[in-house]
Parts: C-alpha cells; structure tokens; sequence
C-alpha cells in the first residue's frame, strides 16, 4: 500500500496514501499476534506480513 510518509510534493490525489501504524495495529487486534510492518525500502510503500497464530 503507498504510505502516508510519502514525498507531499510527490503524492497524487487521486491515489489512496495508508497509515502502516493504523494497519499494523488492525491487524494486531483482529487477525494475528505474529504482524510484521516492512517500511525500510526506497519505494513509496509499505508491506504487512501475517502470519496465522499457533
């Protein structure tokens, strides 16, 4: 998902800019204890990894 940390002078209004902290803790609360938020790449993104509990 593009990440709200984006560039201002570089992000588009017609395209959706997601808070990883928000989704992160979603996906904590909902899915899984085993949530893993990658956003140490040069792209405008961010990645979120679950993995089934137990």
């Amino acid at each position: 998902m593009l990440t709200k940390y984006s560039d201002p002078e570089r992000m588009r209004p017609d395209l959706y800019y997601g808070d990883p902290l928000f989704y992160f803790d979603y996906c904590k609360r909902h899915f899984s204890r085993n949530v893993a938020l990658l956003h140490d790449y040069n792209l405008y993104d961010f990645t979120i990894l679950v993995r089934k509990s137990g």
